[in-house]
């Protein structure tokens, strides 16, 4: 039985793949761009399956990598096509996050630092700056590394 789940959310998530990377029938318009709604549905879609497969696994197993891969593709899709946008910077918040969760820090401090830097009004700012301890420092992700490089030193 526990290899029929592997193999089942290996399926998903290869199929989630595929779907993806055939264009999913995304209606794009005239210059080609998917539009705001679908895009925010099709994230909607991918977060609301993520959550589903977590509740519905042991706590012992954990979904394929390549599914919060599938919801980061679709996040950046958006923030790349809708920059001004103020869900663009949730999208962002939520890239850094999937990638802090999957222990790619330098993605996710990254992605951090993006969403900082370009939206410095962003309403969630203070809990970004805290989930990466640099609510006092206010730094760049270059800036930061530089502060950790001499606190390194001084030790």
């Amino acid at each position: 039985m526990k290899q029929n789940s592997w193999i089942t959310m290996f399926v998903f998530a290869l199929g989630l793949s595929l779907m993806y990377a055939c264009g999913g029938g995304l209606n794009e318009d005239e210059e080609g761009k998917v539009g705001r709604v679908e895009l925010k549905s099709r994230i909607k879609e991918m977060e609301d399956s993520i959550r589903d497969l977590q509740a519905s696994l042991p706590q012992t197993k954990t979904i394929p990598n390549l599914t919060h891969f599938e919801l980061i593709n679709r996040l950046l899709d958006y923030y790349h096509a809708y920059p001004e946008d103020d869900y663009a910077a949730e999208c962002l918040d939520k890239v850094h996050m999937k990638y802090a969760g999957l222990n790619i820090l330098t993605r996710a401090v990254q992605y951090a630092d993006t969403l900082l830097q370009k939206y410095p009004n962003y309403i969630n700012r203070a809990m970004v700056l805290e989930r990466f301890r640099l609510r006092h420092l206010d730094l760049t992700f270059e800036e930061f590394i530089d502060y950790q490089m001499n606190e390194i030193s001084k030790r």
